[in-house]
């Protein structure tokens, strides 16, 4: 029984430790990311351009390359 209890505990160690490096690693994959929320959505209109003029604004020098990739989400806003 003790035997038992043993393994068990090193199992729920072992599981603790992994899931901490999953939340480490979806933390770091979010890193470079920014969710831009409420801009409405408008036919034909590049999410790109959008991100682009609210940096310009911002003072926020990063060329378009510096992103990895524009979509809309099902919220209605654009995601970055």
């Amino acid at each position: 029984m003790h035997l038992l209890k043993n393994k068990n505990a090193e199992k729920d160690s072992c599981i603790q430790s992994l899931e901490g490096r999953i939340n480490r690693l979806k933390q770091y994959s979010r890193k470079d990311s920014i969710e831009i929320r409420e801009v409405p959505v408008v036919e034909g209109e590049s999410v790109e351009k959008i991100v682009v003029q609210l940096a310009k604004k911002l003072d926020v020098e990063q060329a378009p390359s510096y992103f990895e990739r524009f979509f809309l989400s099902r919220n209605k806003g654009a995601v970055l």
